[in-house]
């Protein structure tokens, strides 16, 4: 019978075919490599490059489909200002598979020091498309957030999870990049639910309720169409005390009325309507938002310190915030 032999050096090669190191993909570390009108080139070829490219460091890659989920991410885990994503971010090295010069396959970012890649996520001709998961610093072999994308875009549900237990703290329906569908956050310390909204093509549409960090008491319910508030609104305080019902009409406020703690009716400004039951003159559409975002505001310097600056664009992210009926806890 004949025999056929294999060397040793042969059998190592066709092993290395078959396993993680693939034969005929050429590897190539990104500071050899440069960019030239969007592809990347292997430094002095004349054609872009395909193959592994490894090192790729984070804020080189198209990160901007990327955002929308890493914002959920600092909202749901309380990271107001992002400063702990973004520390991630920027300390994150990725290795990638392209072909002809763009994204296409496989893509995994990792942290000095973490046992596993920090996130993964799979492009196709440049575009995210497919799964995009990040794991938890905190706790190993916990996810804390996932996404489907769709042609650079989230298509589907966002999860984000507890960075310390994996339970789930959001879990969000998205069409075409935009929420589309029902919203549900839960709080960080007490797991119980704080905040649910429907969501039409990125705005509120339909009853947007949020609630205090133990999920006994409503503290805030608003009628929305097509991200307009329509309806009556009403708020509370902690211990579930009237607090404001304001009566909305396509965005417009019609009517608003402010009792204290005590439950007696008050002005805008906190002033007791003088021993009647007269409702107080309307106010400016948006004049009860303002009370909503002195709360973000309270609540970042009390974990920031009081003398935290707070810029516009925070200050306008917490007004998006209010309109969607988010309310500090």
């Amino acid at each position: 019978m004949k025999r056929f032999y294999v060397s040793g050096r042969a059998a190592i090669l066709a092993l290395m075919c078959v396993g993680l190191i693939g034969c005929g993909k050429e590897v190539l570390d990104f500071r050899n490599a440069e960019l030239v009108n969007g592809k990347l080139y292997k430094r002095n070829a004349n054609e872009p490059f395909s193959g592994k490219v490894t090192n790729i460091p984070f804020s080189t890659l198209p990160t901007s489909p990327l955002m929308k989920m890493f914002h959920s991410v600092s909202h749901v885990t309380e990271d107001r200002d992002g400063i702990e994503v973004a520390k991630q971010l920027r300390n994150l090295h990725c290795d990638a598979d392209l072909d002809e010069g763009l994204l296409d396959g496989d893509a995994a970012c990792t942290l000095r020091g973490m046992d596993g890649p920090y996130m993964t996520m799979r492009y196709e001709k440049g575009s995210l498309e497919g799964a995009v998961k990040v794991a938890s610093i905190k706790a190993k072999g916990v996810t804390l957030a996932q996404a489907t994308y769709k042609d650079d875009a989230i298509e589907g549900e966002l999860i984000i999870n507890h960075p310390e237990t994996g339970k789930l703290l959001s879990s969000s329906h998205w069409r075409v990049g935009k929420q589309h569908g029902s919203e549900e956050t839960y709080s960080l310390k007490t797991g119980k639910l704080i905040y649910k909204a429907t969501f039409v093509d990125g705005q509120p549409d339909g009853e947007v309720l949020s609630y205090r960090s133990d999920g006994e008491q409503l503290l805030s319910k608003v009628h929305f169409v097509a991200g307009k508030p329509h309806g009556i609104e009403e708020g509370y305080y902690r211990e579930g005390q009237l607090m404001r019902r304001i009566q909305w009409v396509e965005g417009r406020s019609v009517k608003q009325e402010f009792w204290n703690e005590q439950g007696q009716l008050i002005d805008n400004f906190g002033r007791l309507i003088g021993g009647s039951n007269e409702s107080p003159t309307p106010q400016a559409t948006g004049a009860s938002s303002t009370g909503c975002v002195d709360g973000w505001t309270a609540a970042f310097r009390k974990e920031n310190g009081d003398d935290a600056m707070v810029t516009m664009d925070q200050l306008g992210e917490w007004e998006d915030w209010c309109r969607q009926g988010k309310v500090a806890r």
